[in-house]
């Protein structure tokens, strides 16, 4: 398999965007200042589990970069899945890369707009836990995050931000970090230790991550208008479900594009089958974006069921919570072998 000096996987923080909202990527412009190919890959509205499928299909990368602002846990807790997803990262991270560099970055306060609580910083500083008790070199950036400015859809880097986005990265490819981690300066260290083991064997430049108390998890589920299908029994056949998040961002009149049937059951005050998906729609688009980055499998599809929206574990599309939302972070089981009533 081709290997490559570097790399950087990541969500949509790894692209900026214009005023036409056409993305702005940065693969390019880091093959220029790197000097060398770069493996780039930049999933929209990725969460952990879409970077672990593209890594274990990538191929291997002496310094590897990622770049992860927390889509999937934006508004719901971390479930044990998105963990256990993490826990499963790492250790691709450690068999694809010799070194590699995490930037977990994102705050509250960055997205006024999306109205995030102080949740989506505490689930992030949990994840920057997970990979510095790996022995990983992890950073929030915090600083440069906070001098970005974002474009008109308050998400995603302004376009004028590309090249200090892409020159950030190059330098922490490089292992330009300074010992002290001040990011906000305009030059790195150019004598710095490179990520990785500091003298006295502790990781250079780690934040301070505290492990915060171990999070809510996705319940166990069964439905009441449902029947079974196989001998096994309820629990055991909706152990084999998976669950994961679709998080999409909804301008003015958009609509999901989805045609929901209600359902209830065992861990939830209500929930909807999704029996047809519209061309156009927010969730279509979703799918696609999906597609085009070779993760069929977290394409929403018929059957699928909603079971939680923006942190409830229970989901009407009659709720205000799903007419008027301006972010929607869905909570959805697949493989429940149902027959509705």
């Amino acid at each position: 398999m081709e290997r490559y000096r570097f790399g950087v996987l990541g969500d949509s923080s790894l692209y900026c965007k214009g005023p036409n909202k056409q993305r702005r990527k940065l693969g390019n412009r880091l093959w220029e200042l790197l000097g060398s190919e770069v493996w780039y890959e930049a999933i929209a509205s990725a969460g952990v589990a879409q970077l672990l499928q593209k890594i274990r299909s990538g191929p291997q990368v002496d310094t590897l970069g990622v770049s992860y602002f927390g889509n999937d846990i934006m508004l719901a807790p971390i479930t044990e899945q998105v963990e256990a997803d993490w826990r499963e990262f790492i250790h691709a991270v450690k068999l694809k890369s010799r070194r590699s560099v995490f930037v977990i970055g994102g705050f509250a306060a960055k997205y006024r707009g999306m109205q995030l609580s102080s949740a989506y910083d505490q689930n992030l500083q949990y994840v920057r836990s997970l990979v510095e008790s790996e022995g990983l070199y992890v950073t929030d950036l915090r600083q440069k995050v906070q001098k970005w400015r974002l474009c008109s859809d308050g998400v995603h880097w302004h376009e004028d931000e590309k090249e200090d986005v892409c020159a950030t990265w190059a330098r922490l490819l490089r292992g330009e970090v300074p010992p002290s981690c001040d990011m906000d300066s305009e030059d790195f260290a150019e004598d710095s230790e490179p990520p990785g083991e500091a003298p006295g064997g502790r990781a250079a430049c780690w934040t301070s991550a505290s492990r915060l108390p171990k999070t809510l998890h996705v319940p166990d589920t069964g439905f009441q208008d449902a029947e079974w299908e196989g001998s096994r029994s309820q629990e055991s056949r909706a152990s084999q479900a998976k669950s994961f998040c679709v998080t999409v961002f909804r301008h003015g009149r958009e609509k999901l594009g989805i045609r929901l049937e209600a359902v209830s059951g065992l861990g939830y005050h209500s929930a909807a089958r999704v029996h047809r998906i519209f061309e156009g729609g927010l969730i279509d688009r979703w799918n696609r974006t999906q597609e085009s980055n070779g993760l069929q499998g977290w394409a929403v599809q018929v059957d699928d069921v909603i079971v939680g929206l923006n942190g409830q574990h229970e989901f009407s599309s009659s709720s205000s919570e799903f007419q008027t939302a301006t972010t929607l972070n869905l909570l959805i089981m697949r493989g429940l072998p149902l027959k509705l009533s």
